[in-house]
């Protein structure tokens, strides 16, 4: 929080001093908006960062898919996604559909066949969602800090990978 609070001042004071005496008493009206801007471009970036990262798929609509090792690595800064999904490796560009939602395009992955029926139904599962296109919301659940992606048809939730619980 402390960071973030910082990095609000930093970005105001730097949007004041960027703007001449005669242009910030004449353009007092878009001042507001700009440090609304501003904010949510912040927020935007903090929270980037905090979702960039390696996934483990956890929970695929209610049901414990652990032991399928599905991870999903997210960059959103390069809209890029890259990962395992139960069966083969995959990677693919993400594009935001929507202010809350994001699309897999182009997903490609290699081609080996999968070791046990979990491993299919997981794979299955998050091809579909994937491009269905999903939102990200950051949560708790089943007493773990994480991420939900649900699409119009399935639910992931997924542990950040290195992270105490």
């Amino acid at each position: 929080m402390l960071k973030r609070s910082l990095l609000v001042t930093l970005a105001l004071t730097a949007l004041v001093w960027s703007e001449s005496s005669e242009s910030y008493f004449t353009n007092i009206s878009s001042f507001p908006s700009k440090i609304a801007q501003t904010v949510k471009d912040l927020n935007r970036t903090l929270l980037q960062n905090k979702l960039n990262g390696n996934w483990h798929v956890r929970v695929i609509d209610g049901k414990d898919v652990r032991q399928a090792r599905a991870i999903l690595d997210l960059d959103l800064d390069e809209m890029k996604l890259s990962g395992f999904d139960a069966c083969n490796r995959m990677e693919g560009r993400l594009i935001r559909k929507s202010e809350e939602s994001i699309l897999a395009q182009e997903l490609s992955t290699t081609y080996m066949a999968c070791r046990e029926s979990i491993h299919m139904w997981v794979r299955g599962r998050l091809h579909q969602m994937m491009k269905e296109g999903f939102t990200i919301k950051e949560e708790e659940k089943y007493g773990i800090r994480g991420l939900t992606l649900k699409s119009p048809t399935h639910e992931l939730f997924l542990k950040k990978m290195g992270e105490e619980n």
